[in-house]
């Protein structure tokens, strides 16, 4: 999956583990219903694997408005409410993105994830091909 070699190049061991303390933070104040929420307990990297793929597209949903670009601010919705701690949290996730919007590529990265097909479907469409490949050989 070369969408996910570009996520590994951007999204680092180093950057993930700066994420995670403002990804926990926001997530527990959100609902269960939101992707965000899946970090509540985040504390290790996340495999670049495809079954990683609903952890990779809570943080895309955390660090990217719904038109692909970095938050250039974070509100209660997001799961920074107002008050001291909210506020610190807030400046973190800012300084946050504003580092990783130095990182050439990042957005585009980021934003592929959104658009990666779930891995139970590839499992069955692999079935289906296979299934195909017979026919064509039979016939």
């Amino acid at each position: 999956m070369g969408d996910m070699q570009a996520l590994a190049t951007v999204m680092t061991k180093a950057v993930q583990e700066a994420l995670m303390p403002i990804a926990r933070y926001a997530a527990s104040h959100l609902t269960c219903d939101k992707a965000v929420a899946l970090l509540r307990d985040w504390e290790t990297p996340i495999p670049f694997k495809p079954e990683a793929l609903d952890m990779w597209r809570a943080v895309a949903e955390l660090l990217l408005t719904g038109s692909g670009t970095f938050r250039a601010r974070v509100t209660k919705t997001e799961g920074f409410p107002a008050g001291e701690a909210g506020q610190a949290f807030k400046d973190m996730f800012e300084k946050f993105v504003g580092e990783l919007q130095q990182i050439s590529g990042a957005d585009a990265a980021i934003t592929q994830v959104r658009r990666l097909p779930n891995p139970k479907y590839e499992a069955q469409s692999s079935e289906i091909v296979a299934v195909f490949a017979e026919l064509l050989k039979i016939a």
